[in-house]
């Protein structure tokens, strides 16, 4: 942890083992990161939320995000071996009061006679074998450092293999070994919270479910070759430095409660023709900027509350909007929702910067909807 002293107060920055940041304290708008040098770096004073949530953004893509030569970490990732179709390689980072690294199996109850299931190298040059009966295996690191695990599945059924450990950064799956599949109609294994993960890629037989990601925090890179066909609830939560454009959704209409919260480097929504947007879907994205929805029928509530950066929204079919869905969004500008008929309490409350509301002429508002809406006037609900 570094403190430091400016015009507007102390700044604390938070560095992990490896001296890389991951979080900022932020005293009167003024940002600091770590550069590629581990020097500490501090933004001119910002004056605006957009300039803020750019800084923001910045800080938790790491500078532009973009995948250079430059980029250690993405690299490293590259270098991983390429897994057979019945291995999964992962690199964990083992530091002091975490040298611990755990493997979990999904193997079917079928396979439990066969005397050798599935095998692990730990990457210290210790390699254990198992039968199908044990699900779990543990081991501790005796020196502190980057190690690379490997996991074999002996008996060629498909399976699940997950590691556990809180300093896993990255990780790779060959065809034949599957994350979170549905065996006996339990999901069982997910990515959540692993808050030091930073590139992965899955096979197309990866079975998906709620909260699959919430909480890796510094996932940059996600290779999937195949097409995500279904949403779930907190589905990406969390995932602040995420790059969405190289996923590929399938024809998906409804975008579920919390599934995008917090992805403050989400710059444009993937999913422009859905129906339905639920409760804090994207709540706290604070990159998006201009979001059109012209498929989009209802606005859950405190869907887009806090995205500080967004500055125009258009729904023309959208007839309903939730509680609070664009509450603290103070430089929103321009919102049109040509068909709405309900507005709920709070809806537009504290967007403090915006001139231009399009809504039906029978449209209903709940109580406080444009409180502190500092530039709208008239107020459609005729409030002062």
């Amino acid at each position: 942890m570094i403190d430091s002293e400016n015009e507007t107060g102390s700044i604390t920055t938070y560095e992990d083992d490896d001296n890389e940041e991951y979080g900022i304290e932020i005293k009167g708008k003024n940002v600091v990161r770590l550069n590629a040098d581990k020097v500490l770096v501090k933004t001119q004073l910002l004056t605006t939320a957009q300039d803020l949530a750019g800084a923001i953004n910045e800080l938790f893509q790491g500078g532009s995000g973009s995948e250079t030569p430059a980029d250690s970490d993405y690299e490293k990732w590259l270098s991983l071996p390429e897994p057979a179709d019945n291995q999964a390689v992962f690199l964990v980072r083992a530091v002091e009061g975490y040298m611990s690294c755990s493997i979990y199996t999904g193997l079917p109850y079928d396979y439990t006679e066969q005397a050798e299931g599935w095998s692990v190298d730990w990457g210290d040059g210790t390699v254990e074998t198992f039968p199908n009966i044990n699900s779990s295996a543990s081991h501790t690191y005796s020196e502190i450092g980057e190690y690379v695990v490997t996991f074999t599945n002996i008996c060629g059924d498909n399976t699940n293999a997950r590691v556990s450990s809180q300093r896993w950064i990255m990780g790779k799956y060959g065809d034949n070994v599957y994350i979170d599949r549905v065996i006996g109609g339990t999901e069982n294994l997910r990515m959540s919270s692993q808050q030091y993960l930073r590139y992965l890629r899955l096979p197309p037989g990866t079975h998906f479910g709620a909260y699959f990601f919430n909480g890796c925090n510094c996932l940059k890179k996600f290779e999937f070759d195949g097409v995500i066909e279904q949403l779930y609830e907190g589905f990406f939560q969390s995932c602040y430095a995420l790059d969405f454009s190289k996923i590929k959704f399938g024809d998906i209409t409804e975008i579920p409660v919390s599934c995008f919260n917090y992805c403050r480097g989400m710059k444009k929504i993937p999913l422009s023709d859905c129906v339905t947007v639920g409760n804090q879907a994207f709540a706290n994205c604070y990159s998006l900027c201009d979001v059109s929805l012209p498929n989009c029928t209802s606005i859950g509530a405190n869907a887009f509350n806090s995205c500080y950066g967004l500055h125009a929204v258009s729904a023309p079919k959208c007839t309903s909007i939730g509680a609070s869905a664009f509450y603290y969004n103070y430089v929103l500008n321009t919102a049109k929702f040509d068909s709405c008929t309900s507005a709920g309490n709070y809806v537009f409350s504290s967007c403090s910067g915006l001139v231009n509301l399009t809504l039906a002429a029978d449209c209903t508002f709940g109580t406080n909807c444009f409180q502190n809406c500092y530039s709208l006037y008239p107020k459609p609900d005729g409030s002062a």
